[in-house]
């Protein structure tokens, strides 16, 4: 299974693209065309990403770990490690679902709240527990819109100021009780084109639906393939779409501008500005590069074993 980090149309030094699997982490260089690894033996702090997302302010890749172990990658290569969320002693979810950056600031949007990780420091600054009478609420996702932070929940939407200096206190996060489900699971929550988009979901087929907020009310978004959705990103000019078996991209007029459906699983999905191209992970055949200029689809095929379930090895004359 390959995941190709989100780096907002440029990659770590410009010449990169990212890739994560379950046990360790690829990196393709568009230059040379050579692939190349990072694991715990060359420099990583664990295994299982669950998460992997690149800051442009700072230009430093951040992975989250499925035991919620945390790694952060600089320009120049050297890797710091944030331990704290994985050492503490809570009985809860501690996985770390997603990460959204502001300057040197990294939301990390968690199994039981959300932490704030100052990025100059490499040190964990404040934890919000958003959940009523401050219980632990898995969080899925975070955007700011209209100088607000919203959080998309295991139990609906919550928002609180951005301005704020007091976001540790549960009781300065509203719950938005304005949804059509307004209690139940959103996975994604994006800021785009002036409208607030969140994805409601079950996990289950044919059951995801969007939903948009315009600032007053929410409504239903006009593209709702029903499809289980991946990954949701926004760009200025483009919402890129990960479904099941297809890659959507919408304009600001929330119609499909490009997407491409053949035979693939994608995982998660990026626009590269520079190339007019979508690069995305599939769950069966690693990385896929889409240019729509001329319709071609190529992938990028790592080294290894087709499928991780081998359980037995032989051997054969030599």
């Amino acid at each position: 299974m390959i995941i190709p980090v989100d780096l907002g149309g440029v990659v770590c030094n410009y010449d990169k693209i990212y890739a994560a699997t379950p046990y360790e982490l690829f990196y393709y260089n568009t230059s040379d065309n050579s692939i190349n690894k990072l694991t715990k033996v060359n420099g990583l702090s664990d295994f299982g990403i669950n998460v992997m997302r690149y800051n442009r302010d700072t230009d430093m890749i951040l992975i989250g770990y499925s035991n919620s172990n945390i790694d952060i990658i600089d320009k120049n290569g050297n890797i710091t490690n944030i331990s704290d969320i994985k050492h503490k002693n809570i009985l809860v979810d501690k996985s770390i679902n997603d990460v959204y950056f502001i300057e040197d600031k990294a939301y990390l949007s968690c199994g039981f709240g959300i932490v704030l990780i100052d990025l100059k420091r490499m040190e964990i600054k404040e934890t919000y527990i958003i959940g009523d009478n401050g219980s632990y609420l898995s969080v899925n996702d975070i955007t700011l819109y209209n100088d607000k932070f919203y959080a998309a929940t295991s139990e609906g939407i919550y928002y609180a100021d951005y301005q704020n200096k007091n976001l540790v206190d549960f009781s300065q996060w509203t719950h938005d009780t304005t949804l059509i489900h307004a209690d139940l699971n959103y996975s994604e929550i994006e800021t785009f084109n002036n409208q607030l988009i969140a994805n409601y979901s079950r996990n289950e087929y044919n059951t995801d639906t969007l939903f948009v907020y315009d600032g007053e009310n929410w409504g239903y978004h006009k593209y709702n393939a029903y499809s289980i959705k991946k990954s949701i990103r926004a760009y200025d000019d483009r919402l890129v779409i990960s479904n099941n078996y297809s890659i959507a991209a919408l304009g600001v007029n929330n119609n499909i501008i490009e997407s491409y459906n053949k035979n693939i699983e994608p995982l998660d999905c990026i626009y590269d500005k520079n190339e007019n191209a979508y690069w995305f992970g599939d769950k069966q055949a690693s990385i896929y590069k889409f240019t729509p200029d001329d319709n071609t689809c190529d992938s990028i095929i790592f080294n290894g074993p087709y499928s991780n379930y081998v359980f037995e090895l032989e051997t054969y004359g030599d």
